[in-house]
């Protein structure tokens, strides 16, 4: 008990958990993890070659958008990405981009309602 309590009391400081709320993380890598699990879940057996390809699929999209993965779906078809896998990979990349703006102009919002 003794040995767990300065941890827990570092968690519950309200500090770190102003961090967590509406469902916050502390932890950078979890949206990464988010968008991995999504393409191969955690309930499902997966061998290691379809999580490798799924983690090198989770990289490109997590770092460069999703139309950075059209190369891939290229070479994996033997082919080129039809039109509509081209449109859609674009629209996934402006609803993230938007919703980003329109995250950070909230969190701005909220930082100037506190100064006043």
């Amino acid at each position: 008990m003794k040995a767990s309590r300065p941890v827990f009391d570092a968690l519950a400081h309200p500090d770190t958990l102003k961090k967590v709320i509406n469902g916050g993380s502390q932890n950078s890598n979890e949206s990464f993890h988010a968008v991995l699990w999504s393409l191969a879940p955690k309930n499902r057996y997966t061998t290691g070659v379809v999580i490798d390809l799924c983690a090198a699929i989770a990289v490109l999209s997590y770092n460069e958008g999703d139309q950075s993965i059209l190369p891939v779906i290229a070479e994996l078809t033997g082919g080129g990405c039809g039109f509509y896998t081209k449109v859609a990979m674009r629209r996934l990349d402006e609803r993230r981009v938007y919703s980003e703006l329109k995250r950070k102009q909230a969190e701005e919002r909220t930082k100037l309602t506190k100064q006043t």
